[in-house]
């Protein structure tokens, strides 16, 4: 404000670029579950070539590259070797990244969003694992997924207040 009184009062006003709409609840919902989904998908064929690597010699068949990747199969899940654990929490991480972008699209509405987030990530994990793991475990697999993409969500929220 100018010190001057033959002058008109006038103050600088910070010019706000932010958006005031709330965000896109189902924007949030498709980029969170596009992050989630693909990047569990990618890293886990990287982890499926890492452990085939390991295990190659130049003399293998295509019997014995079918073999290898249904022992991958096997082992990533069983929670007895490194291999589970590794996939374990990379899904973890991607769901919190899911989490975190959803929120990114739905702004104000990050709590609705990533709760159906969560929801549909949870189905889809569960048909896909049913035939996989026990009741049990894929029970705690899907609560510790719900809560990786509540939390990945609730990161973001903190970041605009």
């Amino acid at each position: 404000m100018t010190e001057n009184p033959y002058n008109s009062p006038n103050s600088d006003v910070e010019s706000d670029n932010k958006s005031h709409r709330p965000g896109s609840i189902w924007k949030g919902v498709l980029f969170g579950g596009l992050a989630d989904i693909g990047g569990t998908m990618v890293i886990s064929t990287i982890i499926a070539i890492i452990y085939l690597m390991q295990i190659w010699s130049p003399d293998m068949t295509p019997e014995k590259i079918e073999e290898v990747m249904n022992l991958y199969g096997e082992d990533s899940s069983n929670f007895n070797n490194i291999w589970s654990f590794i996939g374990l929490g990379f899904g973890l991480g991607f769901s919190v990244l899911g989490g975190y972008v959803c929120a990114i699209f739905a702004r104000e509405r990050w709590k609705k969003a990533a709760l159906i987030l969560a929801a549909i990530l949870s189905g889809y994990g569960l048909y896909i694992g049913i035939e996989i793991y026990q009741l049990g475990v894929i029970l705690a697999l899907t609560l510790l997924s719900v809560m990786a993409t509540y939390f990945g969500s609730w990161l973001r929220a903190g970041k605009r207040y």
